[in-house]
């Protein structure tokens, strides 16, 4: 999937100013990416939005493609109980980030070692 061992993303939970509001705030790589998910109306999560070093903050908009239900309350448990280290919760995440890479900026997932 990537380049990185799992451990190397070092996945937090955080906050986020009301100036980017979404529903859960992750950051990782030494607080150089920052990950935004909101939930759709049908209760799954839809990456909302990405920003990188150097890069900014990139907005997917509504063409995002969200997680499954399946794949929703998987990542939600984890995060409830802050295994956001585990290789089950990295994989929703990189995935989600990979399924949405057309929407990404490329160099910098590259970069970031997303793809």
């Amino acid at each position: 999937m990537n380049e990185l061992d799992n451990t190397e993303f070092g996945f937090f939970i955080t906050q986020m100013s009301d100036s980017r509001p979404a529903n859960i705030y992750l950051g990782c790589l030494g607080s150089s990416v920052y990950i935004d998910f909101d939930f759709k109306d049908n209760g799954c999560l839809c990456l909302k939005r990405i920003s990188f070093d150097g890069y900014g903050c990139c907005d997917l908009g509504k063409e995002a493609i969200p997680l499954s239900l399946e794949r929703t309350t998987r990542f939600m448990d984890l995060y409830k109980s802050s295994a956001v280290n585990g290789a089950d919760f990295i994989d929703i995440v990189v995935g989600t980030v990979v399924d949405n890479k057309e929407l990404i900026w490329q160099d910098a997932l590259k970069e970031y070692k997303f793809i």
